[in-house]
């Protein structure tokens, strides 16, 4: 397998990886097997590129909590409902999302379905490997299947599509969890 990731050539995006659990640790070890440079979260959000790199997101990166400056990892995994998603941030300058952090009902989701038709929403393909039908990912309808393992989300209807089906749809691809 190890071979094929020399043969990955990829222009010069912007790759997310939500998570900092055994599930993302997987993402960006093929990522850095393949030889995709980790940047800051700074780095990420205000500097281009001329190749690909990814950066690693926290929680704390794309949550807050109104009228609290210090973020505090604890409070947020006790009471994820007194919390908001700042993830539109991130969904202007991100290509590819691996989406692999662990997501409570309580939490709020990445973004919304009404963001997805936002002019500057970039994000065109979404990797759910959490998988959480109706989850952080709202776009995440249902789960896919090995014979069916990708489809189109169609941001102007809300509609799941064929997969490749249309150039302005997200591409949504679920990677089986090894959680």
């Amino acid at each position: 397998m190890e071979e094929e990731f020399f043969k990955v050539k990829l222009p010069p995006i912007k790759i997310a990886v939500t998570g900092g659990g055994r599930v993302a640790g997987g993402a960006m070890e093929v990522l850095d097997k393949v030889g995709i440079r980790k940047v800051s979260v700074f780095e990420y959000l205000y500097k281009q590129f001329d190749e690909p790199v990814y950066a690693q997101l926290h929680s704390g990166d794309y949550n807050t909590q109104p009228d609290v400056e210090v973020w505090h990892s604890p409070d947020f995994y006790e009471n994820p409902h007194l919390y908001k998603s700042t993830f539109r941030k991130f969904s202007r300058v991100t290509d590819l999302l691996l989406a692999c952090a662990y997501w409570s009902p309580l939490a709020p989701k990445l973004f919304t379905e009404e963001e997805t038709k936002e002019p500057d929403f970039r994000i065109n393909t979404i990797a759910d490997i959490t998988c959480d039908v109706n989850g952080s990912i709202p776009i995440t309808k249902r789960s896919t299947t090995v014979i069916n393992p990708a489809f189109d989300y169609n941001p102007k209807s809300g509609d799941l599509e064929l997969p490749y089906s249309s150039q302005g749809n997200i591409k949504h691809q679920q990677l089986r969890n090894s959680r």
